[in-house]
């Protein structure tokens, strides 16, 4: 894949790739950075299984401390998608994400011996508080297309690290299962189709919003970076 200045803008991108994916000029602007996310020491351990077990432990904590600012994004995404039948897929992923994804956090938090008041009441890493803020900033701004913007490299970035691992057999199931719950048909369908929403948007903006979203998908791939980091503190 090309390796291109974060300066080139879609326009000029375009000009080399006939019909290309506004999400793909993204990736490929900041194609360094979500390498090393996607190729993540951690992504590499987890699907090792050579993870330490305290190392999990931290990251799963921060993760699920995480979860509670991923719905209110996903909320402000309901509330300022175009239509109806473009919040329904929203809404949908909303439901997954609060039911099927927190069961999978509770067994293993109890596989793991987490402490309920790291569960409940944990001490939030600065990588944590950091992505937390990106995020509310995002909610905030009532802007669908700076919501998915931040949401798309949440999602697409899991979804790849995960498929690149997701053939392997894993012995422990909080290991297997956070894996085959970010590559799976359906997640891999929610991602393209949250991907054709800013495929569909971003084209239509004036160059300097087009940068501006730039700018918010490479902040997000650092918050991405960051806390995979901090689950070796």
């Amino acid at each position: 894949m090309d390796t291109l200045q974060s300066k080139t803008s879609f326009e000029e991108w375009t000009e080399q790739k006939s019909n290309g994916r506004f999400t793909n000029w993204l990736k490929a602007i900041h194609q360094e950075k979500w390498e090393s996310v996607i190729n993540h020491r951690f992504t590499n351990e987890l699907g090792e299984e050579s993870l330490d077990k305290d190392t999990f432990s931290q990251y799963l904590v921060q993760d699920y401390a995480f979860v509670d600012q991923l719905v209110k994004l996903i909320g402000h995404a309901i509330g300022t998608a175009p239509s109806l039948e473009d919040r329904i897929p929203l809404v949908n992923f909303l439901g997954q994400v609060t039911s099927e994804e927190n069961t999978y956090f509770q067994r293993s938090f109890e596989a793991l011996d987490i402490p309920e008041k790291d569960q409940t009441d944990p001490q939030l890493l600065p990588a944590t508080k950091k992505f937390q803020q990106l995020m509310a900033e995002a909610g905030r701004s009532l802007n669908y297309a700076n919501i998915i913007t931040v949401f798309i490299v949440a999602e697409w970035s899991y979804l790849s690290w995960a498929s690149r691992i997701s053939e392997r057999s894993y012995s422990k199931f909080y290991f297997g299962e956070w894996v085959s719950l970010h590559a799976n048909p359906e997640f891999r369908s929610f991602v393209d189709w949250l991907r054709n929403q800013l495929d569909q948007i971003g084209p239509t903006l004036s160059t300097e919003r087009q940068q501006e979203i730039s700018e918010l998908f490479e902040q997000s791939l650092d918050c991405e970076q960051a806390f995979f980091d901090s689950a070796y503190l």
